[in-house]
């Protein structure tokens, strides 16, 4: 099999992640109980989320431009788009994906053999006017994809396959007994 550029290979859902609002850095160093407090603090003030979800600007900048570009916002069926969430999800073919990202959309496989796989080859890319305000560097800090495919991995062993026998396999998930644990 030889990748192949995805045009006209249908579409692939891509979560954007974005950075958070607040880093949560000094939260997570809190003890148990001090973080059990601040979150029940938050959460009264209904700004837990909000706190440590994305930037409000910033999502709803790159939204705006996603949308004004024709992109399809995914915001149903399992998918939440929300700043809360630091996730903007979208639906994109191959044209799309290469407009935001600025490298080509590939694919290896095809959808009868049921081992279609898209991915990328080289380093991916955003706008300059999606980085964080007066900084240097893209406020989408990661991506998720759902392609709800996933690649057939072969079988390279070439021995015999081996059936286990039922029951423990070893000491290891044998002894239940504290000292063995």
């Amino acid at each position: 099999m030889s990748p192949r550029s995805a045009d006209g290979e249908g579409s692939i859902a891509i979560g954007l992640v974005l950075e958070r609002k607040v880093d949560p850095s000094n939260f997570l160093n809190l003890n148990w109980g001090d973080r059990q407090k601040e979150i029940a603090r938050l959460e009264g003030k209904n700004e837990l989320w909000t706190m440590f979800g994305a930037n409000g600007d910033e999502f709803h900048k790159i939204r705006s431009d996603l949308e004004a570009d024709g992109i399809n916002i995914l915001n149903t069926g399992g998918f939440v788009s929300t700043p809360e969430s630091r996730t903007i999800w979208i639906d994109v073919n191959a044209e799309q994906f290469t407009r935001i990202f600025g490298t080509d959309l590939l694919v290896l496989g095809n959808d009868s053999d049921g081992d279609k796989m898209f991915f990328w080859q080289g380093t991916l890319s955003t706008k300059p006017d999606w980085n964080i305000a007066g900084e240097q560097r893209s406020a989408i800090t990661g991506l998720w994809l759902d392609s709800g495919e996933m690649p057939i991995i072969q079988n390279l062993h070439s021995g015999t396959p081996v059936d286990p026998p039922q029951g423990p396999q070893s000491i290891g998930n044998l002894d239940t007994g504290a000292s063995a644990l």
